[in-house]
């Protein structure tokens, strides 16, 4: 079942959320289903990419109606360590893929890219990308790409035993064949990384932006390191989580940022007032001011738990999705969409997997991408081992198209029988929806400005009516009794 959603941004008309059905990308022993993530190709095409436990790297690929049979990313004789916290990284530029991913035993284990120049439908050999000894192995890495299709990589040394960690980076200029030799991403910064929590990395021109959380005397905020000469050195440190979680152990549990215009748009897990909560940052790309942060859902019973953030979106059009365990104890994904921005991201938050209306199984890990207007999501059904993916879509209009000077009017509402449509402007088209967004009723042109609707034969239910005045469009509601 389609579930509509409508957010209020002050005056402006509501734009309606449209979350479609859920989808199986792929599953069961065979292909598994931890940790999935999904990046945009070439087109805004969806790619979705996860793994067996402690094992296997697997993707698939939109076809225009369904998913792609899974195609084996990693080769035969390579396994992946894998978690719900830790686990492969892919980035995507148009149709160049890379997927990062650290090797078992954890006790040796070096970093490897895996690449793809056709969208993901076909993967080239592993690449390793560091060059540390085994006394210091490489752990929990995440790639990024240039506009000329190479890859930067960021990732954790430590020694065998998990003591003594650093922030590594490196870059390719060819490809992805070769990798410059890493340099500390965190050197500018106090204390030490945090043993286990995955990093993060951005790039834009000569800057590399690594973010990861720290630990300084077991407190651990989110940092970030820039780097303005490509990675060749880190300079600069900030601090862009006040939080203060004091913790003695690592609680495995990294950022996510994007690029959003001249800012980076950052979410983690951190906690507030003994509470696991998403935290959302903005940081200017160039100045590296940073604006205060704020929680994206506060919830005040103290055994939630919110984890394993993702944002995506550009402009003002944004959404951030997490898990928790607020439904009956068992975890499942939600998600808080905006049109108006940060200020908007929290108004209302939705259920994004469906566990909340069946008591058993966990839905966890969401990973979320936007592009020509439409949100992308998946997320691991741990009870079907199952990666299931659903797509975010607006209907009606954002706050940028509300027509103040046009006014649409149904009456009676809630009806039963007949409703009236009546506008401020003759002549006008409509279409009719339902909450799955297809279409019930329209008509081409209305001469006047009122027309009447038979509604008698229709289910109970929430429906919406699209008004087009030539070009300028209003959505309105209308409950059916």
């Amino acid at each position: 079942m389609a579930l509509v959603f409508c957010f209020q941004f002050g005056n402006s008309q509501s734009p309606q959320i449209f979350l479609s059905p859920q989808q199986v990308v792929a599953g069961g022993s065979t292909y598994g289903s931890v940790k999935p993530r999904i990046v945009l190709t070439r087109n805004n095409i969806p790619l979705v990419m996860w793994s067996r436990a402690n094992g296997i790297i697997y993707s698939s690929r939109w076809n225009g109606s369904g998913f792609s049979a899974p195609v084996q990313v990693t080769p035969t004789g390579v396994l992946c360590y894998t978690n719900s916290n830790e686990g492969p990284h892919i980035a995507a530029r148009g149709d160049t893929v890379f997927v990062s991913f650290f090797s078992l035993p954890m006790t040796s284990s070096k970093i490897y890219l895996v690449k793809s120049i056709d969208g993901g439908l076909t993967w080239q050999d592993t690449v390793r990308a560091d060059h540390q000894p085994p006394a210091t192995p490489g752990y929990t890495p995440a790639v990024a790409i240039d506009p000329l299709g190479n890859p930067y990589v960021v990732f954790e040394k430590a020694t065998q035993t998990m003591q003594n960690p650093s922030q590594m980076c490196n870059r390719s200029t060819d490809g992805g064949q070769t990798f410059s030799m890493e340099v500390s991403a965190n050197a500018p910064a106090p204390g030490i990384p945090c043993e286990c929590c995955p990093p993060m990395i951005l790039q834009k021109n000569n800057s590399v932006y690594v973010m990861y959380r720290n630990n300084i005397n077991n407190l651990r905020n989110i940092h970030l390191t820039h780097s303005g000469d490509s990675g060749q050195s880190f300079t600069q440190n900030i601090q862009i989580d006040s939080t203060n979680w004091v913790l003695n152990g690592c609680p495995s549990a990294g950022p996510e940022a994007i690029w959003n215009g001249d800012s980076i748009f950052s979410v983690w897990m951190s906690q507030v007032g003994g509470n696991g909560r998403i935290i959302l940052g903005r940081m200017h790309g160039g100045t590296l001011q940073s604006n205060r942060h704020r929680i994206i859902d506060y919830q005040n019973q103290m055994s939630i738990v919110q984890r394993h953030p993702s944002i995506a979106g550009s402009g003002d059009t944004l959404a951030v999705c997490w898990d928790d365990n607020r439904a009956n104890s068992n975890i499942s994904c939600f998600v808080s969409f905006s049109t108006s921005g940060v200020s908007g991201l929290g108004q209302s938050v939705v259920w994004l997997s469906d566990s909340v209306f069946s008591a058993t199984g966990n839905q966890q890990v969401p990973s979320v991408a936007f592009g020509n207007g439409i949100f992308h999501f998946v997320f691991q059904s741990a009870f079907t081992n199952e990666v299931i993916y659903r797509k975010g879509t607006f209907t009606g209009l954002s706050v940028s198209e509300t027509h103040q000077n046009l006014q649409v009017t149904i009456f009676p509402n809630p009806g039963s029988d007949f409703v009236f449509v009546q506008t401020s402007k003759p002549g006008f088209s409509y279409r009719m929806l339902d909450v799955k967004g297809q279409e019930i009723k329209s008509e081409v042109r209305v001469s006047g400005d009122q027309t009447e609707l038979d509604i008698q034969d229709l289910p109970k239910g929430i429906y919406f009516f699209e008004c087009n005045f030539g070009g300028e469009r209003v959505v309105r509601k209308m409950v059916k009794l």
